[in-house]
């Protein structure tokens, strides 16, 4: 079989064609036959899909203040290739592995992905940590709780006929 037209400049990006022809052997194999038979075929690849389907993660709200907090963990689905990774305002661990990252990465469909933080140092503050792979993202936001400052409820009871004390 000979190929003699190829047009695949970047077959990983659309269409590629080429021109098949090939030589039929006599039945007895004794030869090839004069015949010759060719066709063209197309393959076509799809592209390259690096927006994940939506993810999104469960915001926190009144954790201690200073504290490291993680996040939900998400699973990754609906790209087609390695996508993009990037984080701000945290670190990133993937698959369980007990690595966390601040730097940027990749990663591929079934790849799970969970976010931490460290919450703010003040009451009633929020802090964000957010996730993007692809084209999407996600932000994790996290609130430190706000104090009770108000008392109890107490009472007086009113008392009578008390002697003044002398001092």
């Amino acid at each position: 079989m000979d190929i003699h037209e190829r047009n695949c400049e970047q077959p990983q990006l659309g269409t590629c064609t080429a021109d098949v022809v090939t030589n039929l052997f006599n039945d007895d194999r004794s030869g090839f036959d004069d015949r010759r038979v060719s066709d063209t075929f197309s393959v076509t690849t799809a592209p390259l899909d690096i927006t994940p389907d939506p993810f999104t993660f469960a915001d926190q709200v009144n954790v201690a203040l200073n504290a490291l907090i993680t996040s939900n963990t998400i699973t990754v689905s609906g790209i087609s290739g390695a996508a993009p990774l990037a984080i701000t305002g945290g670190a990133y661990e993937m698959n369980g592995n007990g690595i966390w990252a601040t730097a940027s990465g990749t990663v591929v469909n079934g790849n799970t992905v969970r976010v931490r933080q460290t919450s703010s140092p003040s009451y009633g503050t929020r802090t964000d940590t957010t996730l993007t792979i692809g084209g999407a993202s996600d932000t994790f936001s996290v609130t430190t709780f706000v104090p009770d400052t108000a008392p109890n409820p107490f009472i007086f009871i009113d008392q009578t006929n008390i002697t003044r004390a002398r001092w």
